[in-house]
């Protein structure tokens, strides 16, 4: 459940500190005022694409941050385990911070993570229903989509999407390897690239070391004379030396700990310096002994490496590539050489993808089948409710004569309407009015709430074409959906916002040249006052204000 929204320096918003309960919420203001800031606030901090636009004007950066209680929603428990993500209380922190420099970051409780993490931990948090979603019902996609989301089949969709994929890969072998008997010039092709590379006899890690021996040998005068300067300065000059003049200082300081005992430290440090010296001292004579100059050996490396190199250049890869780069033709040589007994492996892989798609294909139109009927039923009962009394709504599954298996199934499915009784049924996209869609849109969508996990719904003036007695039923619908989840209602309708359990108002303002908005709670007062202006517009009425108390009180 959202209990808390923090909003700073987003859009006209500077600062914002909001409580949110349970049951049903309800979101007013004047037109214009900003109602949407929430809902846009709520998408930035799940992970939704986030533009510079949104910073308030003046400021370096917007931060948002959601509180979500986890105390009935074991599923976003079980994913910030998986994901290392520690929670204290049952509670949730998403945070988003984004900079006038396009900059993003993002936290889970504190930590930081990546964008998509957000975006996979909010789709378990919150549902938003937009209200343009009876525009995008009228899309196939989207009906589908909305039957399986009721349906609750996700493991079965799963099956057959992943069947179809593999069926379409291994036909794409095929396709590939009935070419190979009639295209003799790629398989010469093939042989003498493959020839090629098997005559370089590149080894694994033998670009690295030959890399590394050619820089020593091509700087072996410089390298030994400077190593001599070197070992020189630190032990070989007798007089001058570095290990000398320590073991000097040394004796010296040991000298003097009987009358200054405190410089025993200094003592220590000494002979500790020497033990370093002598070691560096003795690793770069060992170094020294294996360098070399070697003009032939140059030669060979320098040859070799420029064979490599031109390879790499041929195939258009980076020669650290070559190795991958010969495998995948030496399979591909073997698939065109041995064309035939792959196509009849190939053709058995796909004879044996074919009977397990049907058969999870059927097994997903059952449950589809099952689904349809009874949202059907549901949408059809709600549609008398809305003002459309008569009416009729069915969805109709027709399997597809498509040879190819589909990732979606193996029907089409479509959404048919009858708005008024004595009428056919006819497709949802050719006879149903803006209103009509509206409202059967409104009843898919508080049907197939119920059925979602998340404990928060979000619906963004989904009331949009309705009024009188409709809306009223509306809001009486919203009421009764948010006694099992969290409902918060961005609405227009004053029908609907007196069925809500708690009020919130949204004001916009000029100071000092600058737009400021603020959302506040409404007590009883307040939220008649707030009804009355949702019923009578400019002029509030001594009517319309008993109007408004009267909506309440019922």
């Amino acid at each position: 459940m959202l209990t808390h929204i923090h909003l700073q320096n987003f859009a006209i918003v500077e600062k914002l500190e909001l409580e949110l309960h349970a049951g049903m919420t309800a979101l007013t203001g004047e037109t214009g005022a900003g109602k949407s800031i929430i809902l846009d606030a709520l998408q930035l901090a799940l992970g939704g694409r986030g533009a510079t636009s949104v910073i308030r004007h003046g400021t370096e950066r917007t931060d948002i941050t959601a509180i979500f209680d986890l105390t009935r929603l074991s599923s976003a428990q079980l994913w910030l385990q998986n994901n290392d993500f520690t929670y204290e209380n049952n509670e949730c922190y998403l945070r988003r911070v984004l900079s006038i420099d396009g900059r993003s970051r993002h936290f889970i409780n504190g930590q930081a993570c990546a964008q998509q993490q957000l975006r996979d931990l909010g789709e378990l948090l919150l549902t938003i229903h937009g209200q343009h979603e009876h525009q995008n019902l009228l899309k196939r996609d989207q009906q589908r989509a909305t039957l399986d989301r009721y349906a609750q089949h996700p493991d079965l969709l799963s099956t057959v999407k992943n069947l179809a994929n593999q069926w379409k890969n291994i036909q794409q072998q095929l396709e590939q390897l009935q070419h190979a008997g009639g295209a003799p010039a790629k398989l010469a092709l093939l042989q003498y690239q493959v020839s090629e590379l098997q005559n370089l006899a590149l080894t694994p890690n033998e670009l690295v070391e030959l890399e590394k021996e050619q820089k020593q040998l091509a700087h072996a005068d410089q390298l030994l004379s400077t190593l001599a300067h070197a070992l020189n300065l630190l032990d070989d000059d007798e007089q001058t030396s570095i290990t000398k003049n320590l073991n000097t200082a040394l004796r010296d300081v040991q000298h003097l700990i009987n009358i200054a005992p405190s410089i025993q430290s200094s003592a220590a440090l000494l002979e500790s310096a020497i033990i370093q010296v002598q070691e560096a001292s003795n690793e770069l004579n060992h170094y020294r002994d294996q360098v070399e100059i070697n003009p032939e050996r140059l030669h060979y490396v320098e040859q070799r490496l420029e064979q490599i190199h031109a390879a790499a250049r041929k195939h258009h890869i980076k020669p650290e590539a070559l190795l991958e780069m010969q495998t995948q033709l030496e399979a591909e040589l073997d698939r065109w050489q041995h064309a035939g007994e792959h196509q009849e492996k190939l053709l058995l892989q796909l004879t044996q993808l074919e009977n397990d798609y049907q058969h999870a294909a059927q097994n997903l139109r059952t449950s589809r089948e099952k689904s349809a009927k009874k949202l059907s039923q549901l949408v059809s009962e709600n549609m008398q409710h809305l003002g459309m009394q008569g009416g009729q709504f069915e969805i109709q599954l027709t399997a597809n004569d498509m040879l190819i298996p589909s990732p979606h199934g193996s029907e089409r499915i479509e959404f048919y309407v009858s708005a008024n009784p004595g009428l056919p049924l006819q497709l949802l996209n050719k006879v149903a009015s803006g209103g009509e869609l509206s409202r059967i849109s409104l009843a898919l969508q508080m049907i197939t709430a119920e059925q979602e996990d998340t404990p928060t719904l979000i619906f963004d003036e989904v009331d949009v074409g309705i009024g009188g007695t409709t809306a009223a039923i509306v809001g009486q619908l919203l009421h009764q959906l948010s006694t099992k989840v969290q409902v918060l209602c961005i609405t227009h309708l004053p029908q609907v916002a007196a069925q809500a359990t708690h009020h919130l108002h949204v004001k916009k303002w000029v100071e000092n040249k600058q737009t400021i908005a603020s959302i506040v709670p409404l007590l009883q007062k307040a939220r008649v006052d707030e009804i009355a202006r949702m019923l009578g517009g400019i002029k509030i009425t001594e009517q319309t204000v008993k109007h408004a108390e009267e909506m309440l009180t019922n």
